[in-house]
């Protein structure tokens, strides 16, 4: 499935019916560390996939805010060794793995995946 915004925003919504805008930026700060932690390319490139599914998700709560976020991603991947196909391909296969994860709301508006499902 190839994945868009919109997408990805139904699906958040959908995943996350408790979230809220403080833990989704939360996550968004931990995967931009990821990022940089990341030990090799393909590390890199998954992790900017991260980077990206959250800020789109961000959106839905605040518009702005979400492109707030969206335009931090877009500035990392801007910095990045990555073509768009690379990032794109990333961000699809991330997300067909999120699809079939079972998240659980572990409060404050976070979730974890279950361990073992699609990691």
């Amino acid at each position: 499935m190839k994945e868009t915004i919109k997408s990805i925003i139904e699906w958040s919504e959908q995943t996350f019916p408790d979230a809220n805008v403080d833990g989704q930026v939360d996550k968004f700060n931990t995967e931009y560390e990821e990022y940089f932690e990341a030990n090799t390319l393909q590390e890199q490139v998954e992790e900017l996939a991260d980077v990206f599914i959250v800020a789109f998700g961000i959106s839905r709560f605040d518009l702005q805010e979400g492109l707030f976020y969206i335009n931090e991603a877009w500035r990392l991947y801007s910095n990045s060794p990555f073509a768009w196909e690379d990032l794109e391909q990333a961000i699809n296969k991330k997300m067909a793995k999120n699809r079939k994860r079972i998240f659980i709301h572990s409060g404050q508006g976070h979730y974890q995946h279950k361990a073992g499902i699609e990691d």
